[in-house]
């Protein structure tokens, strides 16, 4: 819904939605990645480590693959995100 802006919903609140999205998520974890990325845009980072795991829920919600683990799941992007391997 984020990737939409939170327009699905009803009565205007998307507007707000999405505000406290950027703020309260996407800023946050920027900051973060910020110091850990290097010269790459922290918002792309951002972008790409909440879809992937957003993919990776859709999956597991979808098609019953086995257990998600969260942990492994955010050890494998993290590694493709961060320099050196986010180690």
């Amino acid at each position: 819904m984020s990737a939409e802006n939170f327009h699905q919903l009803p009565g205007g609140r998307y507007r707000e939605l999405s505000k406290r999205f950027h703020e309260e998520l996407i800023l946050p974890l920027a900051e973060v990645l910020r110091e850990c990325v290097g010269a790459r845009s922290p918002e792309k980072a951002v972008n790409m480590l909440i879809g992937s795991l957003v993919g990776y829920a859709g999956l597991h919600i979808h098609h019953q693959h086995e257990e998600m683990d969260g942990d492994e799941a955010a050890e494998t992007l993290l590694t493709g995100i961060l320099p050196g391997g986010g180690r």
